[in-house]
């Protein structure tokens, strides 16, 4: 990053825009690890880019084991492959 000195006024506005947001997604964090539910989201191509630490402690997968599509392997077999085919057609709808 330039020094404050030399940055332009966007490039200020953003650097500080940014430095908000990082308190900001700390605390959503921290709250949404502290509801009594499994919660993710997903891109909109699919595959999961947050799972709050009770999906993690319920599935014994670490965030790296469940992100993208390794979620998968803490679905029991004879449920993957309807699930599978139920979250294909909601991508499917929403693209």
């Amino acid at each position: 990053m330039p020094p404050p000195e030399t940055q332009t006024a966007d490039e200020s506005l953003r650097n500080n825009s940014f430095s908000l947001m990082e308190p900001s997604e700390d605390l959503f964090r921290t709250m949404i690890d502290q509801i009594p539910i499994l919660a993710w989201s997903c891109r909109p191509d699919g595959p999961t880019e947050f799972l709050n630490q009770r999906w993690l402690d319920y599935t014994g997968l670490s965030l790296e084991e469940s992100l993208g599509w390794g979620w998968k392997t803490a679905i029991h077999p004879e449920d993957l492959v309807k699930l599978t085919e139920t979250w294909a057609s909601v991508l499917a709808y929403v693209r």
